[in-house]
């Protein structure tokens, strides 16, 4: 009988220390995953930067681009640029 109770009390020790552990990686992944999606975006916002510095600002969409009217609920027939 002692040796069933302890045999039960050891594992449910080892199956919390196993969920802790994972706990602990989740933990590790989602912040490793953060610092990465924010250097990202600074990598990104700078390139950007650069481009905008070298080219200038976008005058607007290019001819022959597909427009779609998003602020009606409904969706429209999508209607293109004819020129600049």
């Amino acid at each position: 009988m002692r040796t069933r109770l302890a045999n039960r009390a050891r594992s449910s020790g080892s199956a919390v220390i196993v969920v802790l552990v994972l706990l602990f990686m989740m933990t590790v992944l989602l912040t490793a995953n953060s610092l990465a999606l924010h250097r990202c975006k600074q990598s990104l916002q700078s390139i950007e930067r650069r481009q905008s510095r070298k080219y200038g600002e976008p005058a607007g969409p290019p001819k022959g681009a597909v427009i779609y009217n998003t602020s009606s609920p409904s969706p429209s027939s999508p209607r293109t640029v004819a020129g600049r």
